[in-house]
């Protein structure tokens, strides 16, 4: 069935040029046009898209306000914001309503390629009211701790980016956010980076600033968790992967991007985990007594519970915000990468076996933990992963991420 996708710009020649540049995808999408955001929820009214695709800065209703409309009636829907200019003001209202954002020229090809892995991704997540809670989600609340910390550093006189980066690169939900501005246009063309440092780098505390203070892209956990559930150890658990998979990454290829690409894989593995103990808090209790109840392992018991386990959710959700295909691939799969149609030794290796290795030690949820999965090591051809790679597990302090 071809995908539903809306374009909105108050501008006809603009969308005249994008009516002849999708042309080549017409076998693909459906695709409508329209001049204001009025006109477009009138659309949305009669038929929902599974794609919106709006420019920013438009009169009478403006696109921040258009997709804030749509995520709260229509939050299945993936939000994109194509735009040639936008002030300071507007991008801070607009980065926790767009999953990602275009800046104008915008090559077709990449146009295709984001709307393309955006309706993938949704069919992938087969539950619809897990796509919708996911869609609707601005942020992965951080631990409180850590957020206060980062508040009180950035409002010194003179913040030390160092420590800022430092803060963030240990916390999940505030890493994976920092990527998804990275690796949008929010702030001019997006860029691959190796860690927080580099995102705060290229970012600059003039910018992360407001958008911390103001804007409020990081937020803190405001609720108790599931009873038997830490935050915590969820948090620190994702650390130990990092390091891991980036120790591991490094054994079988000399490629650096790939090592920090590892450690990144590795602290947002389980960042589905948190969304669903965060959001669903009954629920998820009620998936961990099925695990301890049935001695499953936790996605175990969530696929009984959802349909879809912690890592499908996080996949989507990273997916959505634009992340590398391999981040997401690592993130999906990380539990069962026999699902992956090609195996092959790269970041989901590497995450994969981390997570593994950091699982050896007895489990603190009360529950069984996921192992190996031998038959995809088997075609890689590693017949013993503690073995070869036993050493590089993290006994001590976390030190190595910073």
């Amino acid at each position: 069935m071809k995908k539903r996708v809306l374009f909105v710009d108050d501008q006809e020649n603009v969308l005249f040029g994008l009516r002849r540049t999708m042309r080549a995808f017409a076998d693909e999408w459906e695709m409508e046009f329209v001049t204001t955001a009025r006109e477009a929820l009138a659309r949305f009214e009669a038929e929902p898209y599974d794609v919106i695709v709006s420019d920013m800065c438009m009169p009478l209703m403006d696109g921040v306000a258009l997709l804030d409309q749509i995520r709260r009636i229509w939050p299945a829907t993936v939000r994109i914001i194509l735009s040639g200019q936008a002030n300071e003001e507007s991008i801070r209202r607009s980065v926790g309503l767009t999953h990602q954002y275009l800046s104008k020229p915008c090559d077709p090809a990449l146009m295709r390629a984001t709307v393309t892995r955006a309706c993938a991704l949704r069919d992938r997540l087969s539950n619809e009211s897990m796509r919708c809670m996911a869609s609707q989600i601005t942020a992965v609340p951080s631990l409180p701790k850590t957020y206060s910390d980062l508040v009180a550093e950035i409002n010194k006189a003179e913040p030390c980016l160092a420590r800022v980066a430092d803060l963030i690169s240990h916390d999940v939900g505030m890493t994976a956010k920092l990527l998804q501005l990275t690796n949008s246009s929010f702030f001019g063309r997006s860029r691959r980076v190796k860690d927080a440092e580099h995102a705060v780098s290229l970012l600059g505390l003039n910018v992360l600033k407001p958008l911390v203070i103001a804007a409020g892209i990081f937020t803190q956990f405001e609720q108790e968790p599931p009873q038997g559930y830490s935050f915590e150890q969820a948090t620190e658990h994702g650390l130990r992967v990092g390091v891991t998979a980036r120790r591991v990454a490094a054994t079988f290829s000399d490629d650096e991007r790939l090592h920090d690409e590892a450690l990144l894989a590795g602290v947002l593995h389980d960042v589905g985990q948190l969304i669903l103990a965060a959001n669903l808090r009954c629920e998820y209790e009620q998936v961990l007594r099925t695990a301890r109840e049935e001695w499953v392992p936790l996605y175990v018991a969530e696929l009984k519970h959802f349909g879809v386990s912690h890592g499908d959710v996080g996949g989507y959700l990273l997916g959505l915000w634009g992340l590398s295909p391999e981040i997401v691939e690592a993130v999906t799969f990380h539990h069962e990468p026999s699902r992956c149609p090609e195996p092959r030794f790269g970041l989901l290796s590497a995450v994969h076996v981390a997570n593994g290795l950091n699982n050896q030690s007895p489990p603190d949820l009360g529950v069984p933990v996921a192992g190996f999965d031998a038959g995809y090591l088997a075609r890689l051809g590693v017949s013993d992963p503690l073995e070869r790679w036993g050493e590089f597990v993290i006994h001590d302090q976390l030190e190595e991420i910073v």
